[in-house]
């Protein structure tokens, strides 16, 4: 255009605005500048919004072919990631305006906004700016004008070099700064980046700025010495490098930039700066030749082979939504630690990623996607500095707490509390966050309306407490009032928020309170305050009596609570002790039990109580569940420790004696004690006589039988109601045994809302049967030794003398009409035939007269004859099914009611199994778990639906599972095994790690060999059958029994008709169907094999 234009005076000055209303795709918004050289505004278009920059023509007479290199340029930077020239031009009568992308901010901009670039920041901006003139090299294009204001940054930091000068004048006369101020000082900075080289006092090479070519005026080297001065300013804060008149002076060498220069911390950032800046533009590098020449000085290593190439993914066009963006993150996660964490040790350069990151998080429309970033922020927060967390992460997580999907707010009130866990060291710019911005955000959250988020609110405030305390406790905090006060204030605040979720309507609450926070909290408020807020309110908890999971979490805080309080605690801990003893779930007595045993080994329980409880928990020995077993045990043995060598054998021994097998010494060892035990009641026993309403009855007709074999002769049981004699023939069809009829007594326990009872398991089963006479004073004796410690009103029931050679069992028969016999315990030890005289029977005398071997013979024929019966009434039902037609319902269709929502799997889940008896399901994932439900748990009440039990030790995903029978489940991994696990065994989340190292729920592993079968695609069990069929991705069809732990026949499958996938077993084991991936059924004769 020429340098005349600066002494061109306009005829009539006119606003941006009036330019604009020739372009009419383009809306005037805002107007970002006016000088006399150009009018620059922020217009709205059709695809958001412009920088528009107006040059006013003055005269038609003026040479307009500069701007026709706008569009070259444009078309040769098409592919500069780097860069973003002008991508459109309008030339009117009036006006030439140039057009392109509006950014918010430019490099000059963003160094003085929070938050502040950090090291690896600054180095990643130089990097880029640099890669940008390597870019424009390639493409033989020059900027002309870089500066600060001419750089601009997006959200996620990334660099576009923009406002190419190819109209403006190459040379400037160094006497004159008027054409420096009319073409470069459009901001009034008067800082200046120009080249030395092209400040001159020669004529003719000013007045070549008329015709010029473009591409040989201005070189690589000039545009060098610009970028050099922007990377000055940059790691120094904003400090400019030159402005006009220093830059003059040190084009004559008066001039020495070093005390900027000195600003730099990094040497090597220093050096460069200084070798790009020189005034001999030959001696200057190329932008390839910097790059090179500074890798692994300045530049790390993977902002070559990783960072530049990935971030640029995200910046290609079309550019992706901040969904698809933050889901590549997330998929991406681990292969962004490896390279950048774990190889290059890098952690730092994190930050650049979650600047990508957090610029999404507000334009996120699916709430998958708010989890996926949350995740991703909570993994970066592990590597990166505190300061990083509070003024980065921290603003984003609170705002996330007004999204209005639960599930993400419940998440980031998690995130926010697991990331301040990695919050080390507080920044003094940040000593008041707590006070001012955390604990005003997240109180809101104890009264939301959905319960997940209340939930996650009670399991993260302790979280939130302490470290409010360690923010209050830094040396960097400047109180304005009192240490004392500020405590005093935040604990107020703390316990507000606590009493609310200590009152909430639903359970679930305080149950998360419970299990994730009262041990914290504990700290936090002190001992007095420990007990004032916390106990007070939790003792209440064991009233409700519907959710029996509320009750064992109050257990299990228990100890981190009584383990604060310390000793104080002994007088209110008995009488909560006992009552969760007395609990009819078996969850909260094992929990309970397990609670005991810990604070024994702390030694919170002096040896009065000791002794107490261990009269009420050592019944639990023979208890048919193996969780109260195996805790009873551990109390046991934790009490034996603790207590001296005398009070074993005078207080722990003798109420061990009526549930060993043998006598033992070592009472404090685990598998000592294990080994010893007396075989457990059975569960089909206890419900019996648990659920059963006449139980004094029952009792006194067991123990009258009890009595009349240890003295091996025949009774009756006379005067027994109807009920009675229902059970008992209830309880002989189930087969009781004699050792089970020994050991089995029962609490009756009346309350106000009905009858509960528990099985006392307190009775010795080795007696001392003698040949001669028994008299009734032995007998007594002998019930006073059985009873010691017990209740009154059970005292009667107990009894036995011990015997060296065991009495025979016999079988109750029923002197009826209908001559119906009742099978009773099978004989432990072969005894001759007695008989003795009968008295004469009356009419409803239950008789006993039977040698054992009769009865042995009986018992055999009894249970062959109904095993016989139930096949036969199987089949009878399996007809029945087949030959019954129905015809389907026509109009009927699924309602599409959520009934559950299940969130414990981390992975896909592949197969869900039902068991025989509907009473629960099993689901198998990618997660290498296997986790066991509840069906009567899932009626659509429940707002978190938690799994019974699960078994997390598998070496792979786990794809199949079925149930064989209703206590084994059977389940196939892909590191090619079957897997048979016991249900009884199955963690729970009332185990603890101490049960867990005791038992393992898998009874036994059966390989699979990959190279031979492939990999198992199916797993079904056969109806009334221990055989259960598995198929594999290479044809096989095999049945594995799992008794033998062996296969019984095994077919061969072509896979030319495709590979299985699923398959149907008959329940009379008759055929086979099975089908393929392509869609064939094949069925087999398993008779013929055929």
């Amino acid at each position: 255009m020429g340098n005349q234009l600066v002494a061109t005076a306009p005829s009539q000055i006119l606003s941006v605005e009036s330019f604009l209303a020739d372009a009419s795709e383009f809306t005037f918004y805002k107007s970002l500048g006016s000088t006399r050289f150009m009018k620059v505004a922020r217009a709205r278009y059709q695809d958001g919004y412009a920088v528009v920059k107006v040059f006013v023509i003055p005269d038609g007479s003026l040479n307009l072919a500069t701007i026709a290199e706008v569009e070259s340029i444009m078309l040769k930077l098409k592919h500069a990631s780097n860069c973003l020239p002008f991508q459109r031009t309008i030339i009117t009568d009036k006006s030439a305006m140039l057009v392109r992308q509006y950014i918010k901010h430019n490099l000059y901009d963003r160094i003085s906004t929070r938050p502040f670039y950090n090291n690896i920041e600054r180095k990643w901006v130089a990097f880029q700016l640099i890669c940008a003139l390597n870019q424009m090299a390639k493409c033989n294009v020059w900027h002309g004008d870089i500066k600060s204001e001419n750089v601009l940054i997006t959200s996620w930091n990334w660099l576009l070099l923009t406002d190419f000068a190819s109209f403006k004048p190459a040379y400037l006369p160094d006497d004159n700064p008027a054409d420096f101020n009319y073409f470069f000082d459009t901001s009034r900075r008067r800082t200046c980046y120009i080249a030395p080289e092209r400040f001159t006092d020669n004529q003719s090479m000013l007045a070549s700025n008329e015709l010029r070519d473009y591409d040989v005026a201005v070189t690589n080297a000039m545009d060098i010495f610009s970028a050099g001065c922007v990377i000055a300013e940059i790691f120094t804060d904003g400090t400019p490098l030159f402005d006009l008149s220093q830059l003059l002076a040190y084009r004559e060498n008066k001039f020495d930039p070093e005390a900027v220069l000195n600003k730099i911390d990094d040497i090597h950032v220093r050096e460069m700066v200084k070798h790009m800046t020189q005034c001999d533009p030959a001696k200057r590098y190329t932008a390839e030749k910097y790059l090179n020449e500074w890798r692994g000085k300045i530049f790390p290593n993977h902002f070559y082979s990783f960072l530049k190439f990935y971030i640029g993914r995200y910046c290609d066009t079309p550019l992706l939504s901040a969904d698809q963006t933050v889901s590549g993150l997330h998929k991406d996660l681990d292969n962004i630690l490896q390279n950048l964490v774990y190889l290059e040790n890098a952690s730092e350069t994190l930050v650049i990623l979650s600047s990508l990151l957090l610029s999404c998080i507000r334009k996120l429309k699916y709430c998958n996607c708010k989890l996926k970033a949350l995740h991703v922020v909570k993994e970066f927060a592990k590597h990166l500095p505190s300061h990083v967390i509070l003024e980065r992460f921290i603003p984003y997580l609170m705002e996330l707490l007004k999204d209005r999907v639960p599930r993400v707010r419940a998440q980031a009130l998690r995130t926010s509390a697991t990331c301040l866990t990695f919050v080390s060291q507080v920044p003094r710019s940040e000593a008041n966050i707590f006070g001012e911005y955390i604990l005003p955000s997240i109180s809101l959250c104890a009264q939301d309306t959905e319960v997940p988020v209340r939930q996650a609110f009670a399991e993260t405030i302790a979280i939130f407490a302490e470290r409010a305390l360690m923010f209050l406790d830094s040396p960097q905090q400047d109180l304005n009032t009192s240490y004392i006060s500020a405590l005093q204030l935040l604990r107020d605040l703390t316990q507000n928020r606590v009493q609310v979720l200590l009152s909430d309507v639903d359970s679930t609450v305080r149950e998360c309170l419970l299990e994730f926070s009262v041990s914290r909290l504990c700290a936090f408020f002190g001992r007095q305050k420990a007990n004032e807020v916390l106990l007070s309110h939790m003792i209440t908890f064991l009233n409700d009596k519907q959710d029996w999971q509320l009750r064992s979490a109050f257990f299990k805080s228990l100890l981190p609570l009584a383990s604060y309080i310390g000793w104080q605690s002994a007088k209110f801990l008995k009488p909560l002790l006992q009552q969760g003893l007395r609990d009819h779930q078996e969850f909260v007595v094992s929990q309970t039990s397990n609670t005991i045993a810990s604070l024994v080994e702390l030694g919170l329980l002096p040896k009065n109580m000791m002794i107490e409880l261990l009269k009420e928990t050592v019944p639990f020995l023979v208890h048919p569940c193996e969780w109260i077993r195996l805790n009873t045990v551990a109390v046991i043995c934790s009490c034996s420790q603790v207590l001296g060598t005398i009070d074993v054998h005078c207080y722990v021994i003798p109420l061990l004696l009526p549930f060993l097998q043998y006598q033992i010494l070592q009472v404090e060892k685990h598998h000592v004690l294990l080994s010893a035990l007396k075989p457990p009641i059975r569960f089909v026993i206890y419900d019996l006589v648990y659920n059963f309403p006449q139980v004094k009855n029952l009792f006194n007709a067991l123990k009258t039988k009890q009595d009349n074999r240890l003295q091996n002769k025949v009774s009756f049981l006379t005067d027994l109601d109807s009920q009675t004699e229902g059970m008992l023939r209830k309880l002989t069809s189930k087969e009781i045994t004699s050792h089970e009829e020994d050991i089995t007594d029962w609490h009756n326990e009346c309350k106000s809302d009905g009858i509960r009872r528990h099985a006392d398991m307190a009775k010795d089963s080795e007696t001392n049967a003698t040949t001669g006479k028994v008299t009734s004073k032995k007998s007594s004796n002998r019930k006073k030794e059985t009873v010691q410690g017990m209740n009154e009103e059970w005292r009667t029931m107990f009894g036995a003398d011990n015997s060296k050679v065991p009495a025979p069992s016999h079988v109750t028969k029923k002197a009826s009409s209908t001559n119906l016999s009742i099978s009773m315990s099978q004989l432990e030890h072969k005894a001759q035939a007695t008989y003795h005289q009968i008295p004469e029977p009356k009419a409803g005398d239950i008789q006993f007269k039977y040698a054992s071997c009769q009865l042995d013979l009986r018992a055999l024929v009894h249970h062959n004859r109904d095993l016989y019966k139930s096949d036969l009434n199987q089949r009878h039902l399996e007809e029945i099914a087949d030959t019954t037609s129905s015809q389907p319902i026509t109009d009927w269709r699924p309602k599409g009611l959520l009934v559950a929502h299940m969130l414990e799997h981390r992975g896909p889940i592949h197969q869900i199994a039902v068991c025989p008896s509907n009473n629960h399901f099993v689901t198998v994932s990618s997660d290498r778990s296997v986790r066991l439900w509840e069906s009567a748990k899932f009626e659509g009440k429940s707002v978190v639906n938690r799994s019974r039990a699960s078994c997390q030790r598998f070496g792979g995903a786990v794809r199949c599972a079925t149930f064989s029978g209703d206590e084994q489940i059977v389940c196939s991994s892909d590191d090619g095994a079957i897997h048979l696990l016991s249900i009884e065994s199955m963690s729970t989340r009332a185990t603890t790690e101490k049960q867990d190292t005791t038992s393992t729920p898998i009874l036994y592993t059966y390989p699979v060999s990959h190279k031979q079968h492939g990999r198992v695609t199916d797993l079904k069990a056969i109806v009334n059958s221990p055989v259960v069929v598995y198929t594999t991705s290479y044809g096989n069809i095999t049945a594995l029994d799992l008794r033998t732990k062996d296969s019984v026949w095994e077919l061969k499958h072509d896979l030319r008709n495709g590979v299985l996938t699923t398959f149907c077993v008959d329940p009379k084991q008759h055929w086979l169907c099975v089908g393929t991936a392509r869609g064939v059924h094949i069925c087999w004769d398993l008779r013929f094999k055929l």
